[in-house]
């Protein structure tokens, strides 16, 4: 199967169609093995390859199946990022320690479109032990076995080598810095995967050797609220029996996120006061509340403020006297 490859400074968005591996357990598989729509087998395909190697693979047991992150599960708002830690091992561990794996963080930034990783091997790579790492987020097929990775959710660099703009190397870690990834803005990932290879040189034609892979079909998300500040008054005098006048500044200080539903309150001991409903605050802007308070004799010496919308709340302290 022939795959042009895109190379930009040794670090390369994969130019296929589609990248997928499988998790569970183990079981043999061939390149035209993967799912109809996929591309190489094992999340890595053959650059200049006529025909794939044949690779371990493995599927998802019914029993590890997670539930599919839509975009409002666990949250009210939209998801920020999303970050992999695989750990579920693709096939037997081959090579040398320098060529595993030995943990992989990724994270997939929505509002940014980007994607960034830290990779550390079980050792500090050497010329000899040389390997592509393979990072991918991708989704999981109609019947949750394969995750399959869209082209530019895939990046792949050399462990060891020359300086690369947007990766750092530090003895058996490896940092990529966010990479561009258009689908990453508002592709709905729910697996991801890590891998290394090599190229060699097989009958005359490259090949590419799996050394390692790590997959994982649970996605931590991390939601995009509102960020809100509030501005008041620190010290606001009372007189028993009589209404004061506190104006609450509220800005949402979220670029991209509204705050809907925004709503004003004022307690503390023998302090009266009504909910103040502001309403929807837009991304970067702000509103102010006019609170009426009426305190009784002995009230506390403070009082809170406390700003809500949807599940995010804010408060701040009122002294009174």
């Amino acid at each position: 199967m022939q795959v042009p490859v895109r190379r930009t400074l040794q670090i390369v968005a994969l130019g296929v169609v589609a990248t997928c591996l499988s998790v569970g357990a183990v079981a043999a598989v061939e390149a035209d093995d993967t799912p109809e729509g996929g591309g190489a087998t094992a999340g890595a395909p053959q650059p200049s390859a006529s025909s794939g190697p044949r690779v371990a693979g493995v599927r998802i047991a019914p029993a590890e199946r997670s539930v599919r992150l839509g975009k409002k599960q666990g949250g009210k708002w939209p998801i920020l990022r999303r970050t992999a830690h695989p750990d579920l091992r693709f096939n037997p561990v081959r090579g040398e320690p320098a060529q595993q794996l030995a943990s992989a963080t990724m994270v997939q930034n929505v509002a940014a479109g980007t994607i960034s990783a830290t990779v550390k091997l079980k050792a500090a790579p050497t010329l000899e032990t040389d390997a592509e790492i393979y990072i991918a987020f991708g989704k999981l097929d109609a019947a949750q076995e394969w995750c399959i990775a869209p082209t530019d959710a895939t990046v792949v660099w050399n462990s060891f080598g020359l300086s690369v703009e947007g990766l750092e190397r530090n003895g058996a870690t490896m940092v990529l810095h966010p990479f561009p990834s258009p689908s990453s803005r508002s592709g709905e990932f729910d697996c991801a995967f890590a891998e290394t290879w090599r190229r060699e040189e097989v009958d005359a034609e490259p090949y590419q050797h799996l050394f390692d892979a790590l997959i994982t079909n649970r996605l931590t998300p991390t939601y995009d609220v509102p960020r809100l500040a509030v501005k008041a008054p620190k010290t606001t005098r009372v007189t028993p029996g009589r209404r004061t006048v506190v104006k609450v500044k509220v800005r949402n200080k979220n670029p991209r996120v509204a705050a809907p539903g925004v709503k004003v309150m004022v307690k503390g001991k023998g302090i009266h006061a009504r909910k103040v409903k502001v309403g929807k605050i837009k991304p970067g802007r702000s509103e102010v509340a006019r609170v009426r308070i009426r305190a009784t004799r002995g009230h506390a010496s403070t009082a809170t403020i406390t700003v809500t919308t949807k599940n995010v709340t804010r408060t701040a302290k009122l002294r009174l006297r």
